[in-house]
């Protein structure tokens, strides 16, 4: 959604925070939640067609410390073609799929 358009609906209705006044009002904790717990600044696209919203670390640094700090999550699978020995990375949908399946779910 960073580049205008809706990879749910298509549409290029979006809109975004990433210029806000107030940047510690949308953040997620990296830290363990105690008084010198580590907050990172989330820039936010939400489609206002359709509702659809994509959060993103803001700050590189973060994205580091998020890097060497949090827990990787590993690939589960129950599909056959897909195993810990299969690392090829799973490629995102075509926009024209994702417009298709959230029109679909809407009733369109």
């Amino acid at each position: 959604m960073k580049n205008g358009q809706c990879r749910s609906c298509g549409s290029y209705h979006v809109r975004s925070n990433r210029n806000r006044k107030f940047p510690a009002l949308n953040t997620i904790t990296l830290g363990s939640g105690n008084s010198s717990a580590r907050y990172a600044s989330l820039d936010t696209y939400v489609c206002v067609s359709c509702g659809y919203v994509e959060n993103y670390v803001a700050s590189h640094e973060d994205l580091n410390y998020i890097s060497q700090e949090w827990e990787k999550v590993e690939v589960k699978s129950e599909s056959p073609t897909r195993s810990q020995q299969n690392t090829e990375p799973l490629h995102p949908k075509p926009d024209d799929e994702f417009k298709t399946e959230a029109l679909q779910a809407w009733g369109n």
